[in-house]
């Protein structure tokens, strides 16, 4: 297997009854973490129903964010993952206080919650708050905050 692409093409057609969770899977969750959605916190869809309503190339301002939409159409085009729900989606990035975050809940069809956070992005604000080095970061406790509530809601 070369890579996430031909691991979708490989193992698409399998569902997380049939072939568990395992670590590519985790990888293309995290990667998924980075997409720009327009969607509020409280929605709760599939990645199926989110692709319908993306913009593709929108937000691809580099080739990471490229792969990152060929990722998505792979994902949400498999028997694999396009059940797998999308909720808590949030997304941050405030000039002044110069933090940048990212987290989204990913729900698969046997109920297991994935909670990814994305690191930082290409925009000039994550990059300062890198640089500043600052403890505690606001974006961990924006992590607290997401872990303890994904918790308690389901």
């Amino acid at each position: 297997m070369e890579n996430v692409f031909s691991y979708l093409k490989w193992r698409g057609d399998l569902d997380f009854n049939i072939a568990e969770f395992n670590s590519i899977d985790n990888i293309i969750f995290s990667a998924l973490s980075y997409l720009k959605l327009n969607m509020k916190e409280e929605e709760i869809l599939t990645l199926e129903e989110v692709y319908k309503e993306y913009k593709i190339g929108e937000n691809a301002s580099n080739i990471f964010y490229k792969n990152v939409e060929k990722l998505f159409n792979l994902v949400q085009e498999s028997k694999r993952f396009k059940s797998v729900k999308i909720a808590r989606y949030k997304r941050v990035i405030d000039k002044n206080i110069e933090e940048q975050f990212g987290a989204v809940t990913f729900i698969l069809p046997n109920d297991i919650l994935y909670v990814a956070f994305s690191g930082t992005d290409e925009s000039v604000i994550g990059w300062k708050e890198n640089f500043k080095n600052k403890y505690p970061y606001s974006s961990l406790l924006g992590w607290y905050y997401r872990i303890n509530k994904v918790v308690w809601d389901y």
